[in-house]
């Protein structure tokens, strides 16, 4: 795996490169669904609410500008995203 993130000049990346990002930022979107799911509660006694809804914001924009999960991926949040997002 680490292989796959040290790029060497003229070392082209491997062809699933696309594949393990796509997988990667699936399970990230997983995370994402768990933290507002089980531990949503905690994050606003944090006081990390504004930060927990940003870092997901730009990561929903990306990953939806890029086409990197599909749209049946992002289901769970589907309802929140739609008021956050849109």
């Amino acid at each position: 795996m680490w292989q796959m993130a040290a790029k060497v000049r003229g070392v082209p990346f491997p062809r699933n490169f696309l594949q393990i990002c796509k997988k990667i930022l699936c399970r990230l979107f997983r995370v994402f669904v768990h933290v507002y799911i089980h531990h949503f509660d905690r994050v606003i006694v944090m006081g990390a609410e504004a930060h927990v809804n940003t870092c997901y914001k730009h990561f929903y924009y990306f990953v939806t500008e890029m086409n990197l999960i599909d749209r049946k991926e992002l289901e769970p949040l589907k309802e929140m995203t739609s008021r956050m997002c849109h």
